[in-house]
């Protein structure tokens, strides 16, 4: 809004959400959200997915789609909790949104119906899907656990030593998490364990100096 723009200061900055173009990196639209921290976006299509971000102080989960060209509010969400809704996988159109506290969503991006909705462990980060199966990491429970991206039925669930930080990675038919304490773990089915190497930690070597890439922003 044309007030908005007039009046903006730091403050503003931090509640606006811009979109600039890689040329010349001019700001071409801006959405006001409600809260200051806010997650990464996720592209579908011609919509534009975010959510908030849980801090101290009042509860912050809200979820935003935003009209990529115009940045015009399709639809939001907030749970009943107030609290931390998190961006998970998007595929054929649906969004999985997994909770702090109600559970797990699964919305249609279009106009964001809800398909299905279970009960769900405690949950901060993003989710991984690979065929039928929607992988999270549980904070509390401490627990990796998987789902059934068709319907929303519990799978399995797998408890681990450490509380997991981050999300889950599925590749090559191995699941890898991180947890609290900096560790890094694969898991895998009895047959792939087998035939793997015998695990064991070791010292990162010291990383190589970052390519010089030109900054498209002025």
């Amino acid at each position: 809004p044309a007030h908005v723009a007039a009046t903006r200061s730091v403050a503003w900055h931090d509640w606006v959400r811009c979109a600039c173009a890689l040329d010349g990196s001019h700001e071409t639209l801006a959405y006001h959200t409600t809260v200051t921290d806010i997650g990464i976006p996720t592209i579908s299509g011609d919509v534009v997915l975010l959510s908030t971000i849980q801090g101290a102080g009042a509860p912050s989960g809200e979820l935003y789609a935003l009209d990529r060209t115009s940045g015009k509010l399709l639809w939001s969400f907030r749970g009943p909790s107030g609290l931390q809704i998190s961006l998970g996988s998007v595929r054929d159109g649906i969004l999985y949104a997994p909770t702090e506290a109600d559970g797990i969503y699964a919305f249609r991006v279009a106009d964001g119906s809800l398909v299905w909705h279970p009960a769900g462990p405690r949950v901060f980060f993003p989710t991984a899907l690979v065929d039928d199966t929607l992988y999270l990491t549980s904070y509390t429970p401490p627990e990796i656990a998987a789902f059934k991206a068709s319907d929303g039925s519990p799978l399995w669930a797998l408890p681990t030593t450490d509380v997991p930080k981050g999300n889950p990675v599925v590749s090559g038919g191995m699941l890898f998490g991180t947890d609290i304490s900096g560790v890094i773990r694969a898991y895998g089915s009895a047959t792939t364990v087998a035939a793997g190497p015998t695990p064991f930690a070791r010292p990162l070597t010291s990383p190589s100096a970052a390519p010089a890439v030109p900054n498209p922003f002025k």
